[in-house]
């Protein structure tokens, strides 16, 4: 850690987001998790959840260092002020799902912390033995539902 006396400023992941606009476009393009921050955060919003970009992105966001890459997932924090219902978790996963990036989504409400898709397939507390499904798997897992079974998540 970095003495308290080098710090000049602590941002929340919350104000992160906009700082997009300070880095250079190009770079915002080429980057896939700093490219879908602008659609994450309508479909966030809509939500009403305060939430902000963390890990490589986040840093990045922050400090201006170009340390994320082609690859690097896009982390977000999702603060809830109590638990959401399943149904509206699985639809803010279903939303996000569709995005064009790797995506890791933390739902935090007061002083507990879940990954949101385990939250929204209820496998939170559950042993996980290695079985649990892969964003990959729920997907397709969602795509062979019947339609009238998505509409009614939706």
């Amino acid at each position: 850690m970095a003495p308290r006396s080098t710090v000049a400023r602590i941002l929340r992941p919350e104000q992160l987001a906009a700082r997009l606009e300070l880095l250079p476009p190009r770079r915002a393009a080429a980057i896939p998790g700093l490219a879908a921050l602008r659609a994450v955060t309508g479909l966030i919003t809509d939500h009403r959840l305060a939430w902000g970009p963390i890990g490589a992105i986040g840093y990045e966001l922050a400090t201006g260092e170009p340390v994320a890459g082609p690859l690097s997932p896009l982390r977000l924090v999702l603060r809830a002020p109590a638990w959401l219902s399943r149904r509206d978790a699985m639809q803010l996963w279903w939303e996000l799902d569709r995005l064009d990036v790797e995506l890791d989504a933390e739902l935090e409400i007061r002083n507990h912390v879940v990954p949101l898709d385990r939250y929204a397939w209820g496998t939170v507390g559950r042993a996980n033995s290695g079985r649990h499904p892969t964003q990959a798997a729920m997907s397709r897992a969602l795509r062979a539902m019947p339609r009238q079974v998505l509409d009614d998540i939706r």
